[in-house]
């Protein structure tokens, strides 16, 4: 339960890191206005149909949790095209990047609430699941607020 929590903490960080991060970067490429409002748009983009091809792609028999986790390991990569340790400026990589970071993004969305509804099953068994089912999302959707309020900080912190 606490991996599920702590990976949707972990999307919002992500997402909403990169307004401020690539409002700051983007004057150092000298895009235009309707530029920039398109490249700001590439990861919600793909975000949304990674979110419904994920459902679509990720086999039933794989556990969430190794989902999650390759998720996890995918944004990793994903983070480090979009700021390139290999080049000071390279607008071409920050795309690829963003671009591609929106599938795992969603893949870290779409499996949480199961896997924390699976471990508090196991755990309590004789739970009422509707309850259960109601609390754990209270509990996701607060997880996924704490990351949206702290990723601009955290995005203007590392910049």
């Amino acid at each position: 339960m606490l991996h599920a929590a702590l990976s949707a903490v972990f999307m919002g960080l992500v997402m909403d890191s990169i307004g401020p991060t690539l409002t700051l970067r983007l004057e150092d490429y000298n895009v235009g206005e309707s530029v920039r409002g398109l490249i700001f748009g590439i990861q919600p983009t793909t975000f949304i149909v990674g979110i419904f091809l994920g459902a679509l792609v990720i086999p039933k028999w794989v556990p969430h949790r190794v989902t999650l986790i390759m998720s996890l390991l995918l944004t990793a990569v994903t983070v480090l095209l979009q700021a390139p340790f290999f080049a000071e400026k390279n607008l071409t990589s920050m795309l690829v990047g963003l671009g591609l970071s929106g599938f795992p993004l969603a893949m870290l969305c779409l499996p949480n609430l199961p896997e924390m509804i699976e471990g508090a099953l196991e755990m309590h068994p004789n739970c009422d699941p509707d309850l259960t089912n109601s609390l754990l999302s209270g509990m996701l959707n607060a997880c996924y607020g704490i990351g949206q309020a702290t990723g601009p900080m955290l995005g203007l912190t590392l910049y």
